[in-house]
């Protein structure tokens, strides 16, 4: 029996963002009504949903994800392919990588099925209301009242749009908006609405050929194909094809069964494996079901208006690719019911919120949820060019960036589930805490740190860099020969300076720079055989704009190489240190001479030794194993070869220090009379490293990864560049800083306490 003065949420639309909702609200003890215009509420239609770990984390914490594990079962590999079906990459283990990330694996089953799973969980089956298709909408007497089609209507405190794409909620708040608060809603706001694609889509019974636990897509110009081969062989499979125009809200084609045919028939030739072993066409005669639809893509600037509110597709509806519209429902359902929940605890016992508080609440949920939603509509429709290369920059995507950009596919996922929406009045579920890569609502997709305001902060490595620049404009340390430079201060520059490049060489095998020009240390080992007081502060500002603290957020990208990191000691030794002893203190000229001509060349030799390492039996290739299993591999082997070198730096600068006449500040500063080129590359090289280990700590310090004050912090690094030297010193605060974000996570990621 509904209780005098009881807030009451009208649902329109029983799909999974409506049902979402109501599991949400039934959660938080608060009354809806929901009301569906089929008369059934999971109808068979041959549709199919995807779940991802966004969306997977909600039903969790409804209950729910028992019942969706039981229904269908995880990906164990995913194929690539050329418009020839040929592989752009070998079959890819990513989804396992999801897997260990966030616990939550890609599933994919009939949305039928999902459907029932929701309804099964709403307590009282009382509150779902079949046939009743929406009329109209009115504000009566502090109260929104929906009218059905059968004359039937109801009351509530807000009313709900999670009626789809062609929302009749939307419809009316947008009628009611413009009569009340003319200019609020746009006349135009039809033209939000666009089509450029359209899709053939359904359900297939088991296809010989095609692998098990299999996820395939077909990048091909204005064509893509996706295939899904689910639990018992059921294949789950999509058609995408570019329509001859753009079309808008209001002229968006409809299309028959004809069509539907003529379309399956057009592309049954397109190979879904290498060789065409398996072509379209086998799927397509297989067909259980199949539906052809235009597909819409909307980011509409109004959800809500004073007590309306839109939710999934009504809200913003992308394109089916990234398999992202049914997750973005169930996120902004919870959203919804945050708000909802939030404005009910605020009133007192007996009391129903004011219609400003009402607009106020449905606003904080539009805030909390446009920027991601916005962001997820973007990516999802630009995937859906991607994989039907619609330009040139798309194809370059496709043939290069999938396959050589370091789990790309997978990345771009996980940084668009990292920041996520969840029930904020239900507890995480057990199983969220437990990945490699914790959620954090402050991370990933619409929440990523401004390039811009990092390279101003990192500015002043650039002006030393130029500074370097001009005042050594006329000298080159490649062109001076040993006999010219102080001996004293020579040992320490080397000594450092190798430091500094092993460290290079680790980034470089870091899976976070594997876009990154960090990736390429002989271009700033080449370029600091001549300027390395200009060369380095570039290199520090680059790597220290474009790996934020955010990179490490999935742990697995701090991981490195083990095949080149464990060659980094081995060639410094043969490459860099022996080399250079031998141009300075070798007996032989000839000696000597090979000695200065290894040295002038080292970065070329290192890379090629590393090469040669890398691909010898002596260190196996365990990053993809790592990546999953063991995150930390590589942490030791980085210790050792970091503590070793730096400790023969700081020992170089102790000998320095000891056997020189000069002061201890001319140490520091080297004081080389005449070889002006040394000193300045000295002093922007060495500065420069230091100014980049306190940049890498003020991010360490903002994500609550380091407890110590910057005054402990500063303080360390001083006494460790004057006692052991500015190379060990910046190296040590390096190591440091590996250590905590190998085991440190930010300060607001979700873990197991």
């Amino acid at each position: 029996m509904e209780k005098p003065n009881q807030f009451r949420v009208l649902i329109v639309g029983g799909g999974i963002a409506g049902l979402t909702l109501a599991n949400s609200l039934q959660h938080a003890g608060i009354d809806y009504l929901l009301l569906e215009s089929r008369t059934e509420i999971a109808p068979n239609v041959g549709a199919s949903i995807g779940l991802a770990p966004n969306g997977s984390r909600i039903l969790d914490q409804l209950g729910c994800y028992e019942d969706i594990e039981n229904s269908t079962e995880p990906f164990d590999s995913a194929g690539y392919h050329a418009a020839d079906g040929s592989y752009l990459l070998p079959r890819y283990d990513g989804f396992q990588l999801l897997r260990a990330r966030t616990y939550y694996p890609i599933l994919f089953f009939d949305r039928h099925r999902l459907l029932q799973i929701l309804s099964e969980h709403i307590w009282d089956h009382n509150k779902i209301l079949l046939d009743k298709c929406l009329s109209r909408v009115e504000e009566v007497d502090g109260k929104v009242v929906a009218t059905c089609k059968d004359g039937t209507f109801y009351c509530g405190d807000i009313i709900v749009g999670a009626d789809g794409v062609y929302s009749k909620t939307r419809q009316e708040m947008w009628r009611i908006a413009k009569t009340q608060e003319p200019g609020r809603i746009p006349d135009n706001v039809q033209d939000t609405m666009i089509a450029e694609y359209r899709c053939l889509f359904g359900i297939s019974a088991p296809t010989p050929g095609l692998l098990p636990r299999a996820y395939d897509v077909t990048f091909s110009r204005d064509v893509s194909t996706m295939t899904i081969t689910a639990k018992g062989g059921r294949v789950y499979w999509f058609l995408f094809e570019k329509m001859p125009q753009t079309y808008r809200m209001g002229e968006i084609p409809r299309f028959n069964k004809q069509d539907k045919d003529e379309m399956a028939r057009k592309y049954s030739y397109i190979p879904i494996y290498p060789g065409g072993t398996v072509k379209f066409g086998d799927i397509w005669r297989n067909c259980e079901r199949a539906t052809l639809v235009a597909l819409e893509e909307a980011d509409f600037e109004h959800w809500t208006w004073g007590r309306f509110a839109c939710l999934g597709d009504s809200a913003h509806k992308m394109t089916p690719n990234a398999g992202a519209g049914g997750m973005s429902g169930i996120e902004s359902a919870a959203a919804l019911a945050n708000s909802i929940k939030s404005l009910v605890n605020k009133q007192d016992h007996g009391t129903l919120p004011s219609y400003g508080d009402i607009r106020n609440a449905l606003a904080e949920y539009q805030q909390e949820r446009k920027l991601r939603a916005s962001a997820t509509v973007e990516k999802s429709n630009y995937l859906t060019r991607i994989q039907a290369i619609k330009g040139t920059k798309e194809k370059l995507i496709a043939h290069w960036v999938f396959p050589y950009g370091g789990d790309y596919p997978i990345n771009e996922g996980c940084w668009t589930w990292l920041g996520s929406t969840m029930l904020n009045f239900l507890p995480p579920p057990p199983k969220s805490l437990l990945g490699t890569m914790p959620f954090n609502r402050n991370q990933g997709l619409g929440n990523e740190e401004s390039i811009m305001r990092r390279a101003i902060i990192a500015a002043p490595l650039l002006a030393m860099s130029v500074q370097c620049f001009i005042n050594t404009s006329s000298q080159s340390l490649a062109t001076m020969s040993y006999g010219s430079i102080s001996s004293s201060q020579v040992p320490t520059f080397l000594a450092d300076f190798g430091l500094v490049y092993a460290i290079l060489l680790i980034e470089s095998s870091r899976r976070a720079n594997a876009l990154s020009l960090a990736r390429l240390p002989i271009l700033f080992g080449m370029a600091s055989l001549c300027k390395v007081g200009a060369v380095m502060p570039i290199y520090f500002f680059i790597h220290y704009v474009f790996t934020p603290i955010e990179a490490f957020s999935m742990l697995d990208k701090r991981l490195t190489d083990m095949r080149y990191t464990a060659s980094v000691l081995p060639v410094m030794i043969l490459i860099y240190y022996i080399p250079s002893l031998l141009a300075r203190y070798a007996p032989d000229p000839t000696l000597r001479h090979i000695g200065e001509w290894i040295y002038n060349s080292f970065p070329l030799w290192i890379g090629l030794g590393q090469f040669l390492l890398a691909h010898t039996p002596l260190v196996p290739n365990t990053v993809q194993h790592d990546r999953i299993n063991n995150v930390t591999r590589d942490v030791p082997t980085i210790r050792w070869t970091i503590s070793l070198m730096a400790a023969v730096s700081g020992l170089v600068w102790l000998g320095t220090v000891l056997r020189t006449s000069f002061s201890l500040g001319h140490t520091i500063i080297p004081y080389l009379g005449e070889v002006e080129a040394l000193k300045y590359n000295y002093i922007c090289f060495t500065a420069s490293s230091l100014i980049w280990i306190v940049l890498l700590f003020w991010d360490l310090k903002a994500a609550g990864m380091v407890r110590q004050s910057w005054l402990t912090v500063v303080g360390l690094l001083c006494c460790a560049a004057a006692v052991f030297g500015p190379g060990a010193a910046a190296a040590a605060g390096w190591l440091w800083r590996e250590e905590v974000i190998a085991t440190k996570r930010h300060k607001d990621a979700l873990i197991r306490s």
